[in-house]
């Protein structure tokens, strides 16, 4: 498993290094390299954001037009969980693992 402990200028590309990561792990799960590319990355943004998770409503969890007012960017990362605010002091992480190689998990 790696560990990261890096953080990108904007919102949009700490989420996106993230679904980098999540689409690794699947490309190579099962593979004798799928565990190589498990990782758990932590992460600060320095900067507000909202993001929703991947079934959320924006028109039902967040105020579009204050969040618009405010150009707080609004984002949606690919893993499940709720809407939240994040931003600076808020400490995030993410843990990528293989289905395939954690079967235990599938449940």
């Amino acid at each position: 498993m790696q560990l990261k402990d890096i953080s990108f200028p904007t919102p949009q590309e700490n989420i996106f290094y993230d679904e980098i990561l999540f689409q690794l792990a699947n490309l190579q799960a099962g593979s004798a390299a799928g565990a190589d590319f498990e990782t758990v990355r932590f992460w600060e943004s320095s900067s507000y954001f909202i993001v929703l998770g991947r079934l959320g409503k924006a028109e039902e969890d967040v105020h579009l037009l204050k969040t618009q007012a405010d150009q707080v960017p609004l984002l949606r990362r690919s893993s499940g969980g709720g809407t939240v605010l994040q931003g600076p002091g808020c400490l995030n992480y993410s843990l990528v693992l293989s289905k395939l190689n954690h079967p235990v998990l599938n449940d």
